[in-house]
């Protein structure tokens, strides 16, 4: 299976996306359920994926969210909606757990009701 990224690779920051984000945001991505989305594989460290991320172009239009408070007993959330990917990872042990999906492109272009 593959799935292709949506949108223009809209970013937070300032400028242009990068060329990896838009390269990524167009390109069929394969898809293995219960293993991986693309480069991001289910049991991955958090540092892992954020290089990963780093190497598709630039981080600022990532959001990582975390409890201060609770660093080990809340997940760690890596949003990129950019590419329509949300990455949960376990807050004690830090690797990946869930990968979300939005699929707004496709779903919008539906017209069979």
């Amino acid at each position: 299976s593959s799935l292709r990224g949506g949108g223009e690779g809209r970013r937070r920051g300032k400028g242009p996306a990068p060329a990896g984000w838009a390269a990524m945001a167009g390109a069929a991505w394969p898809v293995e359920p219960a293993h991986r989305v693309g480069a991001f594989e289910l049991g991955m460290g958090v540092n892992k994926a954020l290089s990963v991320v780093q190497k598709m172009g630039s981080l600022d239009a990532a959001e990582f969210s975390f409890d201060e408070s609770r660093l080990f007993d809340v997940d760690l959330t890596l949003r990129l909606p950019s590419l329509g990917l949300q990455l949960c990872f376990d807050g004690f042990q830090q690797d990946l757990r869930v990968v979300c999906v939005c699929l707004r492109g496709a779903a919008a272009g539906n017209s069979d009701g």
